[in-house]
């Protein structure tokens, strides 16, 4: 028969073994649920951190492109301003021109006849000349920004204004030889010619710069 020595001994054993037993599926179960909740936080970490770095990209994507808008904007609005610019500059060579050229008719066609049909010396014809002058000079300087800065036009306003005085102070009802005459007109190319030639350039210069 044993001792009870013999068996409290095994009893302890046991206990200690079953207690042992516990323990590790305690610690087992905690560091499960430990785990779990690890897993969890992460988890719950890795969707904010997706959901702000979605945030920030949606952000950056909208923010470039009203950016994008705003220079497109900024853009359109300098074309559209040199466009008009453009426009402009040349309907103003354009106008200058057609008015020198009809000066230039005027006092032509005063001085000396262009056909056999045709008549000169008609005063109306000079006095037309010098109101499109007065106009040509009020133009001119009206829209004086448009005109290159070596616009010779501007500078030639006074010696084509002294020779249609000049030109107005002839005897044209006296006749005279008809070589004469067209020595005047020839004295008349000589000065408004360079403005002709100036304006022209300056409107072909621009139709350049527009291809």
């Amino acid at each position: 028969m044993p001792s009870n020595n013999g068996v409290n001994s095994n009893m302890e054993k046991e206990y200690i073994a079953a207690a042992a037993t516990i323990i590790a599926a305690l610690v087992t179960l905690f560091g499960a649920i430990y785990v779990h909740r690890k897993t969890a936080e992460n988890a719950k970490a890795s969707e904010h951190a997706n959901k702000e770095i979605s945030r920030i990209a949606r952000e950056s994507s909208e923010q470039h492109e009203r950016s994008l808008s705003m220079l497109n904007s900024r853009l359109e609005q300098a074309v559209h301003k040199a466009n008009s610019t453009y426009s402009k500059k040349l309907e103003v060579l354009s106008s200058a021109y057609n008015l020198l050229g009809s000066i230039k008719f005027l006092v032509e066609s005063y001085l000396t006849p262009y056909t056999e049909h045709s008549k000169s010396g008609d005063p109306e014809k000079m006095k037309d000349a010098c109101l499109q002058f007065e106009e040509l000079r009020k133009y001119h300087m009206s829209n004086a920004i448009f005109f290159d800065s070596d616009d010779q036009l501007g500078s030639s306003m006074g010696e084509i204004m002294g020779e249609l005085n000049r030109i107005n102070n002839l005897d044209k009802s006296s006749e005279g030889a008809d070589d004469f005459w067209r020595q005047q007109v020839k004295a008349f190319q000589t000065v408004i010619e360079p403005s002709i030639s100036s304006v022209k350039s300056q409107f072909r210069k621009s139709l350049q710069l527009g291809e």
